[in-house]
């Protein structure tokens, strides 16, 4: 009885000191991430935040018989917000501006701002000169905003 209840003790020995030993790796593992590579990995998180892509697909004008135009190609952008990311207080701010900007309900668009997601789309299909005014407001606001086509 005496030899098994040894046996034991040193077997929960070696497996208390492997799994300290992992946990330590672990630890050294998240800190060179966090603390050696924290501003290389934010930069990027940054840039990719802040992006937009390009989608080649001028399909050219459609016309109907009378020689009219019915459908033409245009750059339209989607405006897509991070609600988590904006302070309560800021929310009725960004809500403020974005009906502003965009001619939307004030309502739906705070609506919008008070969910618990990750991402709340805000318009659809809008120009360029309305999105780079939201870019411009989001600079002087210190306020980070994701535009895309």
């Amino acid at each position: 009885m005496g030899n098994s209840n040894l046996k034991m003790k040193k077997k929960m020995r070696i497996e208390l000191i492997l799994f300290f030993i992992g946990f330590m790796i672990i630890s050294i593992k998240i800190g060179y991430v966090q603390f050696l590579k924290g501003e290389e990995y934010s930069a990027k998180a940054l840039e990719q935040l802040n992006n937009s892509r390009k989608i080649p697909a001028n399909r050219g004008i459609i016309y109907d018989c009378n020689g009219n135009v019915l459908a033409n190609s245009s750059t339209v952008y989607t405006v897509n917000v991070n609600p988590i990311k904006i302070s309560q207080e800021n929310k009725e701010k960004v809500a403020r501006a974005l009906t502003e900007i965009f001619s939307l309900e004030y309502d739906k668009v705070l609506g919008k701002l008070n969910q618990n997601v990750s991402v709340v789309n805000i318009a659809k299909k809008q120009p360029k000169e309305l999105t780079d005014k939201l870019r411009i407001w989001c600079e002087q606001n210190d306020i980070l905003a994701r535009n895309k086509y």
